[in-house]
């Protein structure tokens, strides 16, 4: 099998054949017809050659041109939620805490869906019980039992998931540090 370096020996070999071979044919002409040649051209005499010696290396030149770098990858920034900003008690330049509630979107509907999902939890488990003793008694069948137990754990999944959706409202600090307002109003923006 052939690699690029044994390709690259190959064709030197070969073109060094091909010059000779060329150089051969050229110096080994008839007399007669050097010496029909026209006395004006060329001088008699040795023939004047210029030749350059190729190597291959590295080149090392620092290059300057205009343009403009772009990066191989985006990171884009965006909320997680969006919504209407409610309160940032956070004054410019005040220290905040770990923990500390930076910004609050409006939460008011997911406020009133959590309580009445959590009317409904307390009927569905209410009902899941009755269908327990029911199904003790072989009132109704396991069928039955086993939907109105799966009616409790979907509703709370739902209500799992509005809790979670609550604290996607709020923004609170990762780290101690000192706010500056054009920080806070570059994620309120975000967040809008």
């Amino acid at each position: 099998m052939l690699t690029f370096s044994h390709s690259i020996k190959h064709m030197r070999i070969i073109t060094l054949v091909a010059a000779a071979i060329f150089l051969l044919a050229i110096s080994c002409k008839d007399e007669k017809k050097q010496s029909a040649a026209p006395q004006g051209g060329r001088q008699q005499g040795p023939m004047t050659v210029v030749g350059y010696i190729v190597k291959t290396g590295s080149v090392s030149e620092p290059v300057q041109l205009p343009g403009s770098l772009l990066p191989m990858e985006e990171t884009q920034i965006q909320a997680e939620v969006s919504g209407r900003v409610v309160s940032h008690s956070i004054n410019e330049g005040t220290y905040v805490s770990k923990g500390a509630l930076l910004v609050k979107l409006f939460d008011g509907d997911l406020q009133a869906q959590l309580k009445k999902l959590q009317v409904q939890l307390q009927i569905a488990e209410k009902t899941e019980e009755r269908n327990k003793e029911l199904l003790k008694i072989s009132g109704i069948s396991q069928q039955d039992y086993d939907l109105s137990f799966l009616q409790v754990s979907n509703i709370r999944e739902v209500q799992f998931f509005i809790i979670l959706m609550l604290h996607y409202g709020r923004l609170r600090c990762l780290l101690r540090l000192v706010l500056l307002f054009q920080w806070l109003r570059k994620i309120i923006l975000l967040m809008n």
